[in-house]
């Protein structure tokens, strides 16, 4: 497991000094309107940052996978107004299975679309700062 983690940490260095920005694939698995427009909002986020960026390529990467549905699915006077949603961070390689990293759950209205992509996008940078944190060698 060690060796993994130390790979792990070397392409995410490598990653980060080659194209000082971390490479990022959001996948997009929404079922729903406002899920749908989560996950947009979400890429414009990442799209629009210094830290991180999108890409669609095989290469090591962190893939953000959005599941989402709609929260009050059959209630024909409340569809359409809130998501739930799931989101899963791994880090995936070129070839080979993914590492996961963690998840978290919540739900977004409509009129908190964009706070609730920010929110996904700080979590975002939270983790990986901190894996990086956690996996550099420690300073005597």
């Amino acid at each position: 497991m060690g060796k993994v983690k130390f790979f792990f940490v070397f392409l995410l260095v490598l990653n980060l000094k080659l194209f000082s920005q971390v490479a990022i694939e959001v996948v997009d698995d929404s079922e729903d309107m406002v899920g749908q427009r989560l996950v947009f909002k979400v890429k414009e986020k990442f799209a629009s940052s210094s830290i991180f960026r999108l890409t669609y390529k095989d290469e090591p990467r962190v893939q953000v996978i959005i599941l989402t549905m709609d929260r009050f699915k059959g209630d024909r006077f409340q569809e359409n107004i809130s998501t739930m949603y799931a989101v899963i961070w791994v880090f995936k390689f070129e070839v080979g299975l993914p590492i996961y990293l963690n998840s978290t759950m919540g739900f977004a209205g409509s009129q908190v679309l964009d706070e609730s992509a920010e929110s996904i996008v700080a979590k975002t940078e939270k983790l990986i700062s901190t894996i990086i944190k956690l996996l550099q060698p420690k300073e005597n």
